[in-house]
């Protein structure tokens, strides 16, 4: 379960923008150089949540093939263990994304 609610809860998180941010450089410059510096650090985590997505996702479908069982009190599928990471993985992409667009079309995103 902690590891549900941690993976889980990130998209919120993300989306609330509750997320530590260091921005003692990004501060200093100039507004352009902030609306750059956003773009870039919205695009890299875009592409590194598109990345995990793709590994999660092959990393499921291989656990689900392979049929491995996981024994602990109970026994269950080992892919249901990694069976949360994809949707999260996409709805990070899916906050990124939008950030990206609303930066585009000149909308605030919430």
């Amino acid at each position: 379960m902690l590891y549900a609610v941690t993976f889980l809860g990130a998209p919120w998180v993300l989306r609330e923008r509750g997320h530590i941010a260091i921005d003692l450089v990004v501060e200093r410059l100039p507004a352009r150089g902030r609306a750059i510096a956003g773009v870039i650090a919205e695009l890299c985590a875009a592409t590194i949540c598109a990345l995990l997505l793709y590994y999660a996702c092959r990393v499921v479908w291989q656990s689900y093939q392979s049929g491995i069982q996981v024994q602990k009190s109970f026994t269950f599928p080992e892919w249901l263990v990694y069976a949360g990471i994809p949707p999260m993985m996409l709805m990070l992409l899916g906050v990124y994304l939008r950030w990206l667009v609303a930066r585009r079309t000149g909308h605030a995103a919430a």
